[in-house]
């Protein structure tokens, strides 16, 4: 059987609940597209089961040379994965691998163990075998588990470069609100005149400089889906989300990791975020929660509710005296 055919068959599994918990996992499902991905299943010096780390043991430690773990493999019960990062991680610090994966058997998470930030920032891919095409799951597979690869290191350098490639992108995302408030604070004389030209190009009338600044100083640009129907259910602007922004870094002390300011915001706005629209993503992966809430944090620091990052820190925010006052 090819892999493409081991993963159909897996999916099909899957669907019917054969895979009761981590042993069924772990043997019908790891092993087998394991071996299918050319691994030396039986040979205990290159596939080792409960790899001993650190006092603990991970599940299955992929070696290459012999006994060296290039790739951590954590296997759960299916529907059981949430959470286990921080376990998997422990395992991987004290190791020094380039690879770790999360499964429990239909989704697996891809890490870069030696990245910077949280869990969520090196994750480098989420595969579902029910969800994700076929192909696609191939692809990916091979990309990161295939034997030959991560005998050549082709696969930690994927690993690496697909992970650079995110945080690049992740990078570029959370800078473009502030970029556009550069722009609108310099009063950018290109960009008035490239709104000024496509409106005149619309409507045969060109608008002032002063009409043109008024409506995008009052009305910073949104990314919408009109075929999305839970777009307008509770919508929240970025004026509506700074309240609790402030409110978060006040129970942290007044500073606290960008990160962890996210974390918390979403907590309270579970309900809401976890709506299609807002889990939808608006460009290079990132969650429109996420975008909306970098485009909040550009209003507070303009309303001088929080330190600029040459004072709070780089990835840190800090209330200004003007910010603990609105918290009070």
């Amino acid at each position: 059987m090819t892999l493409k055919e081991h993963i159909d068959d897996i999916r099909d599994a899957l669907r019917e609940n054969q895979f009761p918990n981590e042993a069924a996992v772990s043997q019908g499902i790891v092993g087998r597209l394991l071996t299918s991905l050319t691994w030396p299943w039986y040979n205990p010096q290159i596939v080792i089961p409960e790899y001993s780390v650190g006092g603990r043991r991970v599940d299955f430690a992929l070696c290459h040379p012999a006994l060296k773990p290039m790739i951590f493999i954590e296997v759960k019960q299916v529907g059981q994965s949430d959470g286990a990062e921080r376990q998997l991680f422990e395992y991987a610090f004290h190791a020094g691998v380039p690879i770790a994966v999360l499964t429990d058997g239909q989704r697996w998470q891809f890490f870069h163990p030696s990245g910077w930030g949280n869990y969520e920032e090196r994750r480098v891919y989420t595969l579902d075998l029910i969800e994700t095409d076929s192909e696609e799951s191939v692809s990916r597979l091979n990309r990161y588990l295939n034997y030959e690869s991560v005998c050549t290191g082709k696969s930690s350098d994927a690993i690496a470069d697909n992970y650079q490639n995110i945080s690049k992108q992740k990078h570029i995302e959370e800078n473009l609100p502030e970029a556009w408030n550069k722009l609108m604070e310099e009063k950018d004389e290109i960009l008035l005149a490239l709104v000024a030209e496509k409106v005149e190009s619309l409507c045969g009338y060109k608008p002032t400089d002063d009409q043109v600044w008024d409506f995008l100083i009052n009305k910073p640009p949104e990314v919408s889906d009109p075929e999305d129907p839970n777009q307008n259910a509770d919508h929240l602007t970025a004026d509506d989300l700074i309240p609790y922004m402030v409110k978060v870094l006040k129970k942290h002390g007044g500073r606290a990791q960008k990160t962890q300011v996210e974390h918390d915001v979403y907590e309270q706005l579970k309900n809401i975020f976890e709506l299609s629209y807002y889990q939808g993503t608006v460009s290079h992966g990132i969650p429109r929660w996420r975008h909306n809430l970098a485009w909040a944090k550009e209003r507070v620091k303009k309303r001088g509710l929080i330190q600029p990052p040459d004072k709070s820190g780089r990835g840190w925010w800090a209330l200004t005296d003007k910010g603990w006052k609105f918290a009070a």
